[in-house]
């Protein structure tokens, strides 16, 4: 059987740990396993759309709804176009999400586009 302890060390919000064993605890060992593998394309995508500690789901609700399972395609970064306000104004161009919406910050333009090429 999986440890719970890989599974803690490898999830980026450590919050309400006991919530998260007791929900580890009720997956069989192919959930976990497959829960141990599916998390490291999770936190890329998580941070690559700038999901912030508060906004990535506390980790036993990630295990009860069997979020391992979830479609997460990483959006191809090539080019490096989101280290600048250039760059992404022109991916939002490419991608159809130009022009930015009223009071849209670089960084939700950014978000809006990385979630249109994850669709």
């Amino acid at each position: 059987m999986t440890e719970f302890s890989e599974f803690w060390v490898l999830y980026p919000r450590r919050v309400a740990k006991k919530d998260a064993e007791r929900a580890w605890n009720r997956l069989t060992e192919a959930q976990q396993v497959a829960a141990i593998l599916a998390l490291p394309a999770h936190v890329r995508y998580w941070n690559i759309v700038g999901r912030t500690k508060e906004t990535t789901p506390h980790p036993a609700s990630w295990l009860n709804g069997e979020r391992w399972d979830d479609e997460v395609e990483v959006p191809s970064l090539e080019g490096e176009w989101w280290k600048s306000q250039r760059g992404i104004e022109e991916k939002a161009r490419e991608t159809g999400c130009w022009p930015a919406k009223a009071n849209e910050g670089w960084h939700e333009l950014k978000n809006r586009v990385l979630a249109k090429m994850a669709a």
